[in-house]
This record gives structure tokens, sequence and C-alpha cells, in this order.
């Protein structure tokens, strides 16, 4: 154990509730031997021993608090220590005062197995150090000697159960303090979280902490498919589970069944609880425990993974409002706000690209004869075709009205006219009306520019050269120079 991890000398807060017993049952303890030690040499023949004895004693004490944990070892010398002080006080009832306390204050690091074994240890110390005792005494009393046998084994036995009653009460309080302080820590870092990276990273990380917190506790995610069970990421695994496993039978991911099957395919035939979701059909998240998982983790697991979920449907949500935000409704291409900040990342970054500003001529007649329906189903129409026009990762967008736009990125002028050519012909090609006599054309202004130039007048170039265009006869495109005029 790192020393980072060592109990604190301060009073722990009254938050961490084992803790902060231990400290006061050790600070108890160790006030009583002290305290004690001073009538207990002074009347003893063999001092140097009982100094020596009472000093191990506190430095168990002292050392155990700081490791959080008792070896075995240190049960044992204190189990002797206190056969010695047993044995060589004069009033033996003082050496149960200190055991007693000894034995609860041990009783909230380790309980179960360790507890019984710490209460056999003991009552035999009491019962061979109360017959020691009466073997060095002059003269002693037989019925004295029995009553202090019968009374410290039996106190044993009754102080190691209050003990640990007490320890697993504190245990379990301390525990699920720790779990409403995850749950709830979780939610605050995922609340507001709309990057769906960052949401899976905080779930987990939760499951970990969660793990970690629970001895024995595995959690794997677990998605059905039509050949077997693919895991993916785990925590609390003494080694990966596989990555696949071939099932032949249709086994329901929430059913018994699958329960049984985790249970042979995965490590140390743990018992498992799965959690399942309608929202992620063919997914499970699934909790392992060598005996069983407790209800309670399996209730803050579910917590996390709800927590996760909601993230998850506020991210979504989130993206189809940013989604709406930057796109037309109309034609789904980019608005004018999309097509900004697209333009703007690409100003960024080294290269040329280049921007046009298109305009159809004469797509006025259409919604004036044709009506509105008409215009919208044209406008459409333009749309397609510049999609068809340019590469996947090149953006299109419709200004408003009639007006569109095209981000061509890393392409020079050259290639950029020859692309601006097809878009002129192509915008030539559309009809309109029941017989087909309302045409369009489209009128482009190009610039071709690198990072060195700033986005407000990279858009002025644009509408300049578009609108020089336009006043060269229409269907025609014109690229940006120096010294053209603005809106003639």
């Amino acid at each position: 154990m790192q020393a980072s991890d060592r109990a604190s000398w301060r009073l722990p807060p009254h938050e961490a509730v084992l803790t902060r017993m231990r400290w006061i049952a050790m600070a108890v303890v160790l006030t009583t031997v002290l305290g004690c030690a001073p009538v207990l040499v002074s009347t003893a023949d063999r001092k140097l021993l009982l100094v020596a004895t009472l000093a191990g004693i506190a430095v168990s004490l002292v050392t155990g608090y700081r490791l959080g944990r008792l070896p075995i070892a240190m049960e044992v010398f204190d189990v002797l220590c206190f056969v010695v002080v047993l044995v060589f006080v004069d009033i033996p009832m003082v050496a149960f005062g200190i055991g007693f306390q000894n034995i609860w204050y041990r009783c909230l690091f380790t309980g179960g197995r360790r507890a019984l074994l710490r209460a056999v240890l003991y009552a035999a110390a009491f019962a061979a150090g109360a017959l020691l005792w009466a073997a060095v005494q002059v003269r002693p009393d037989p019925e004295l000697v029995q009553a202090y046998v019968v009374a410290g084994v039996l106190s044993t036995f009754s102080v190691t159960f209050l003990g640990w009653q007490l320890a697993d009460s504190l245990i379990a309080r301390e525990a699920s303090s720790r779990r409403e302080r995850l749950i709830s820590e979780t939610g605050g870092l995922l609340l507001g979280a709309t990057d769906e990276a960052r949401i899976r990273q905080t779930g987990w990380r939760a499951i970990d902490t969660l793990a970690a917190d629970t001895p024995g506790l595995r959690a794997v995610r677990v998605a059905r498919t039509a050949n077997g069970l693919e895991f993916g990421r785990a925590s609390g695994f003494m080694s990966l589970p596989p990555a696949f496993v071939s099932v032949t039978d249709d086994v329901g991911l929430g059913s018994p069944q699958m329960r049984g099957l985790l249970t042979a395919v995965l490590e140390d035939g743990c018992v498992w609880e799965l959690l399942v979701y309608d929202e992620l059909p063919g997914v499970a998240f699934a909790l392992g425990h060598p005996r069983r998982v407790p209800p309670d983790v399996v209730a803050t697991a579910a917590s996390i993974l709800n927590q996760v979920l909601l993230a998850h449907r506020n991210s979504v949500a989130h993206a189809e409002l940013l989604s709406q935000a930057l796109t037309d409704p109309l034609t789904g291409l980019a608005n004018r706000q999309g097509f900004t900040e697209a333009t703007g990342r690409l100003l960024a970054e080294p290269g040329l690209f280049t921007v046009m500003f298109i305009d159809l001529d004469d797509f006025k007649n259409v919604n004036d004869n044709l009506g509105h329906a008409a215009g919208d189903d044209l406008l459409m129409r333009v749309a397609v075709l510049l999609r068809g026009l340019v590469r996947d990762g090149d953006v299109v967008a419709r200004l408003g009205g009639d007006e569109f736009a095209v981000l061509l990125s890393g392409t020079d002028e050259e290639t950029a006219r020859r692309i601006a050519g097809r878009i002129v012909l192509g915008v030539s090609g559309l009809r309109s009306g029941p017989d087909g006599e309302y045409t369009i054309g489209a009128s482009i202004g190009l610039v071709t520019a690198g990072s060195g130039i700033g986005l407000p007048e990279l858009l002025v170039r644009a509408d300049v050269a578009m609108y020089q265009a336009k006043a060269q006869g229409k269907g025609r495109m014109q690229t940006w120079r120096p010294g053209l005029l603005p809106n003639p």
C-alpha cells in the first residue's frame, strides 16, 4: 500500500463512517492500554516483559489502523500479547477489559470467518491465560479461576458477535454512502454532456469504481449476434473475457438461460445479473459475482446506466437540434450558418479551397407563373444536381431564396472552374411547367484562396464575382479578380 493510501492521523469526517469509527476505537483502546500501563507494571513481577508487551499492543493498534487491514500474523501477535498480559498481572480483569476492547476494535476491520477465527483465538487465550495465571499464583482460588475462564470464553463470543454486527452495519452504511456519491457525481459529470465518447467514458469510469469498491464484482457488455455472444468493455475481471463465444441456441439476453450460459462461459462460475434496455436491442449489461450480486449494487449499476442512457438521448436530441440549426429544411442542404461555419473551419487549415456563390437566373418566373410548390420542387432538383457534381466531403448549401453555395476543399482554380461549368450546364437543363417551357440558368462567382484571408472578405469576394457573372448576361461564371466592382 502506498503512503497516500494509508489512513490519516486526523479524525476522519462524518461521511467516512467506518474509518471514523476505527479511529475512535483505536483511540479508546490505546488510551486504556496507556492509562492502565503504570498500574499494571508497578504491581507486576516481570516489569520489563510487561512493558514490552503493552508497547507491542499499542504499536499493533496503530499499525492496523494505518494499514486499513489486519494481516493474520497481526491477529496472532495480538493474542499472544494478551496472554502475556493476562498471566503476569495481579488483577486479570484489567487484562479482560483490554482484550474485549481490542476484539471490538478488530471487528471493525474484518468480519465473517475472520471474526469467528478471532473469537476462537481469544477464547483460547482467555482460558489458557487464566489457567497460566493460576499456575504462577501462590494460592489461587479455583472458583475464581473457573469464573475467569467461563466469563472470558463466553464474553469473547458475545463481544465478537456484537462487534461483528456493528461493523457489518457500518460497512454497509458507508458502502451505501459511497454508491450514492458515485451516482450523484456521475450524474453531475453527465449533466449537459453531448459528446458520445465522453458519455461512454464517464459511464465506464463509474462502473470501474463500483467494481473496485465491490470485491468480486465483474461487469461486461454483452451483445447477442446471429452466431453467438460478443463481449465488449469489461471491468473487474482477473483475465479478460473472450471476445466472442459461439452459441447455437436461441437464448434471449434477459432470460434465466442466458444467466446460466454466462456462468458456463465466463470465469470463476459467477452468478450473473443482466440489465436489458428496450432502446438497446441485442445488447445487455452483465454483472457477475462468485456468490451473488448484491441487490444494492445492481441498483447502483442500473442508476448509472440510466444516467448514461439519458445523457445519450440528450446528446442525440442536441445533435438533431444542432443539425436543424445548420440545415435548410426544404433541400436538406447546409444553410447559411452551416456554410459559414464549414468555411471558417477550412480557413483554419492549410491548403487551397474554393467558394462558389450560385444565383439562379429567371427563377422568379417559375415562382410567379407556376406557384411556390413548383418553385420548391425546382429548388430541390437543383440541390440534388449540386450534390451529384461535387465530392462527398465538399459542402453544398442553400443560402436563402434562390441562392446556393458550394465549398470545395483542396481544389485549385482550374478544377473549380471545370466543376462550375458543369453546374452551369446542368442547371440550364432543368425545366418546369406542363410542357417544360420554363428554364433557369446559374450565375456563379468563384474565389479560390488559402488560410491567409479572413472569412468576411472571402464571402464578399465570392458575392462580387457572382454579381459580375450575372451582369455579363447570366448563365455564366466569374472568378474573382482584384478590381472587380461590387454589385454592379
